[in-house]
């Protein structure tokens, strides 16, 4: 079985994430398109990474943040998806377009590794892009 630590191990949180899934039936047909969506946020992300069958998000802190104020910066964070996509996205409902990233201890799939959710066909986890000293 699978342990790990919870929100009570986190002492403070260096950046806020989304998690885009793409894909058939998903809001976001292909890659490409998550990506372009990206283009259009008001505060562009740090850095992105393909995870294998979706877009993590990173918006990287200019310091850190007390774990006692994640979730505050991650509800500012999804208010502003939430106006994004109201305005120009493919579907309102919020969580079928994010996967829940409001936990602090969550931990999303770092580049140089496989996503293996599907055992028969293994996916590269690549760095998209990143931008050197872009901080929020």
């Amino acid at each position: 079985s699978r342990h790990g630590g919870g929100a009570s191990d986190v002492a403070c949180t260096v950046a806020l994430v989304a998690d885009l899934d793409t894909g058939p039936g998903k809001p976001f047909p292909k890659l490409r398109d998550a990506m372009r969506s990206v283009d259009q946020l008001a505060i562009a992300p740090s850095m992105a990474v393909c995870s294998g069958n979706g877009l993590h998000l990173y918006w990287i802190l200019a310091g850190p943040l007390p774990a006692g104020q994640h979730g505050h910066a991650v509800r500012a964070m999804l208010d502003l998806y939430r106006q994004f996509y109201v305005d120009i996205g493919p579907n309102e409902d919020m969580s079928v377009i994010l996967d829940n990233v409001s936990d602090a201890a969550r931990i999303l799939r770092p580049p140089g590794t496989h996503n293996h959710k599907d055992p028969t066909n293994p996916k590269p986890v690549e760095l998209l892009f990143s931008k050197d000293n872009h901080a929020i």
